[in-house]
Parts: structure tokens; sequence; C-alpha cells
């Protein structure tokens, strides 16, 4: 069960655990509101009152993980202490959050494919965060940073990650771009 915050909060990430543990063997499509509640140990009426529809249970959890990456992010902008560390750290942090939910994240990225709005927020935000940095920021640099993310996090849990060579593919990309000029 999730520990801390409200008593709403308690029950919807329960319900959330449930849902991600039931898309390692069905699709979303296939998980039935019954079932989902049976599993997290409520009744189904329990679901209405946390979710108008099954549709609000996922945006919930791309919320969750939309929310998970920004806060990595931020993390990273005060952690970091140049260009190469901001990515290594972001890469690491990205790699183990990736590494303990991996459903999540597979989610994650299928509804990138499926909700341009969230796809075009993200290239944003990782557009910024070269930029931030002093690297060559564009909308091309945060489509190619996010296509990397991506491979990262659709990589099953037993493929080697190699993150010393994404971060120095990625720094060579957008820093090293601006040193050459």
């Amino acid at each position: 069960m999730v520990r801390g915050g409200s008593r709403r909060e308690q029950v919807k990430g329960v319900i959330a655990d449930v849902t991600l543990r039931l898309l390692e063997s069905k699709s979303f499509n296939d998980i039935r509101i019954d079932e989902l509640m049976k599993e997290a140990g409520f009744t189904k009426g329990t679901f209405y009152q946390y979710f108008d529809r099954k549709e609000s249970l996922y945006e919930y959890l791309i919320d969750m993980a939309a929310e998970k990456f920004r806060m990595m992010l931020t993390a990273v902008d005060e952690e970091a202490r140049d260009p190469r560390d901001a990515i290594h750290l972001l890469l690491t942090k990205l790699y183990e959050e990736k590494q303990s939910r991996p459903t999540l994240w597979k989610l994650f990225v299928s509804a990138l494919s499926d909700m341009n709005t969230l796809k075009v927020r993200l290239i944003h935000r990782l557009w910024a965060f070269v930029d931030l940095w002093g690297g060559k920021g564009s909308y091309e640099s945060g489509v190619i940073f996010l296509g990397t993310l991506t491979v990262l996090w659709m990589t099953s849990p037993d493929e080697e990650v190699h993150i010393e060579r994404l971060a120095h593919m990625l720094y060579s990309a957008f820093w090293c771009i601006n040193v050459q000029r």
C-alpha cells in the first residue's frame, strides 16, 4: 500500500499499483474494473469514488509518470555541477526509475504515441533542459533527446544499458556543438 499522503491519495496509489501489476499480463483495455478492484481489495463502487471512468485511471497513470519525470528533471537541475554531470544524472535517475517500475514507463511511452500534447510538452521541457545547461537547444534537440529516453524506457529489465555511452552521445550532440563554433 502507498504510504503517506491523504486517504484519497493512498487508495488511488493502491489502484494504480494493482493496475500496473495487471498490465504485466494483459492490455489496459482487457482489465475489467471489477477484477481490478477485487485485486486491490475494494468494491467496484469504490472505483467510481476516485475515477469517473476507466480512461481517467489511464490518464492518472500517465500523469503520475509525467510528474515523476518532471521531478527528476528538477532534481537534476538542482544537483548537477555541469552539463556532462546533468546528462549523466538524468539518464541514471531515469534508468533507476524505469528499472523499479518498467510497466509504468512502457505505458508512458505508448501514451506518447497517442497523446501528441504530452509528447510536445516533453520535447519543449527537454529543449529547455539542454538550453539551461548551455547546449544547443532546439525543438529538434528535444525530439532527439526524447527519442533516446524512449529507447531507454523501452529496454527490457534484463537488457544491458550503457548509460555512459548514452550520456556521451547526448553531450556530444548538444553541448560540444557550441564549443566548436
